[in-house]
């Protein structure tokens, strides 16, 4: 179990997956990581090898992973492929132990896992802090503590699932006031006034806000991360990041590793 006196320290990143490995897909993730993974699977089917043990894993469950060093084996087998979100951070007094079976997967963990992932890919104002607070109610809610999420029955909950559910493979923004059942400019006032932003423009700020982590991460080749966004022509892809930043995807990343020391010239 997760120990009560756990204390987040920081939050390094919060991703969304989708589909981004096809079926017998391995990686290898073996090295030394000085931060704690937190993975909802959402669905999909994966092995998974830590250390000694290996365990196959299904939508709509929860694994921790602790901090590990060089000789730790860890490996993932795609059986299925599908979606996930994963949050790493630093935690004081935090498991030094893998944690899948013990952890309690429910309704109420998804939607905070994927609140707190719109809450780190907008970043709007308070985004951080407002992300620490989820991660502590998510912590709770595996623990078994009942939660009921604020916007259960918030009228733009069905656009927002389907935002969430066709994001990398194409949202279609016209009908999204029809799943709320109410009209496109009611909707779209309320959306703009909930999130300060038109709908079209949110979906486009959440993709490449997920192309900046993935840049930065290092994992994955600039085509890969454009197919997993939905882009299936590379050079529209290029177009919007340069759009959005001022700079092609090539040099984003160049220049995050670099801040991070992690790059190297060829």
């Amino acid at each position: 179990m997760l120990p009560q006196e756990m204390r987040i320290e920081k939050i390094n990143s919060v991703l969304f997956g989708n589909k981004p490995f096809p079926a017998g897909a391995v990686r290898d993730w073996t090295c030394r990581r000085d931060y704690c993974e937190l993975i909802m699977i959402v669905s999909g089917t994966r092995r998974i090898t830590w250390r000694n043990e290996t365990f196959t894993e299904t939508g709509g469950s929860v694994r921790f992973m602790p901090e590990s060093g060089d000789g730790d084996r860890y490996v993932s087998e795609i059986i299925e492929p599908g979606d996930y979100c994963i949050v790493t951070f630093n935690a004081c007094g935090a498991p030094d132990e893998m944690l899948h079976s013990q952890l309690k997967f429910s309704a109420g963990a998804e939607q905070l896992f994927l609140r707190l992932w719109r809450t780190w890919t907008l970043k709007q104002n308070g985004w951080y802090h407002r992300s620490v607070g989820i991660l502590y109610e998510i912590l709770a809610e595996l623990e078994g503590q009942r939660y009921y999420p604020n916007d259960r029955m918030d009228v733009l909950a069905p656009a927002m699932a389907e935002i969430e559910r066709s994001l990398t493979s194409g949202v279609d923004v016209s009908h999204l006031h029809e799943l709320c059942g109410i009209s496109y400019s009611y909707f779209k006032r309320l959306f703009i006034g909930r999130y300060g932003i038109p709908p079209r423009r949110y979906i486009t700020k959440l993709r490449m806000n997920i192309a900046y982590e993935q840049l930065a991460s290092g994992n994955l080749s600039v085509s890969e991360i454009a197919a997993i966004l939905g882009f299936s022509d590379i050079s529209y892809f290029s177009r919007v990041f340069r759009r959005e930043t001022g700079c092609t995807a090539e040099e984003y990343r160049r220049a995050r590793l670099r801040k991070q020391g992690e790059y190297r010239e060829p």
